[in-house]
């Protein structure tokens, strides 16, 4: 299933079994439709399975599209109205949805977090950019942690929301199997 990552979560593994906390940072072009939405569907799956003290999940962009005057905009309206429909972005289960703004993911990320997770090619290559590299295997696409690979489809572009929100949702299924079976949380 994991097959380009097995290597990168093995050596994770032994640097990890350390740590108190996995921390995570799904990163997309705007960081406000598909990296705030996985962001979010992550802390709900988290927290279902009371694994929400184990992990730090948060969410940037590439780009500064999104962020005018230091300020970053709020999570697209249409992306937002997804979450909520399945429940999460509400009132009783916000997870920070309310006050998450977009910002742009920065060098100090890559030695912050455990593992950065794109969306698609393009934003691995911005990934490794503004790091510098990936010389410790941090970088992946959250697709590859689904049996079909490929990427997520940016619904800015597309509109389909629901195609997004599958594919999000699959592929943070996919990460918790894969941190629950290599003992990482």
């Amino acid at each position: 299933m994991v097959k380009p990552l097995k290597s990168n979560v093995d050596k994770a593994r032994h640097k990890l079994a350390k740590t108190s906390m996995i921390k995570i940072l799904f990163i997309c072009h705007g960081n406000i439709c598909r990296s705030p939405m996985a962001e979010a569907i992550l802390k709900d799956m988290a927290r279902r399975e009371h694994l929400d003290n184990r992990l730090v999940i948060a969410s940037a962009a590439t780009s500064t599209e999104e962020i005018w005057h230091g300020e970053g905009n709020p999570i697209y309206l249409p992306a937002r109205s997804m979450l909520a429909e399945h429940g999460i972005g509400t009132p009783d289960n916000d997870l920070g949805c309310e006050e998450k703004r977009a910002r742009q993911m920065t060098r100090e990320d890559y030695r912050q977090f455990d593992f950065l997770i794109g969306m698609d090619r393009e934003n691995l290559r911005e990934m490794r950019r503004i790091a510098g590299g990936d010389p410790d295997g941090k970088i992946c696409l959250l697709t590859d942690f689904t049996a079909r690979g490929g990427e997520i489809a940016d619904p800015w572009y597309t509109r389909d929301f629901e195609a997004a929100w599958r594919d999000i949702r699959d592929g943070c299924a996919g990460l918790m199997q894969v941190l629950k079976t290599r003992k990482l949380i």
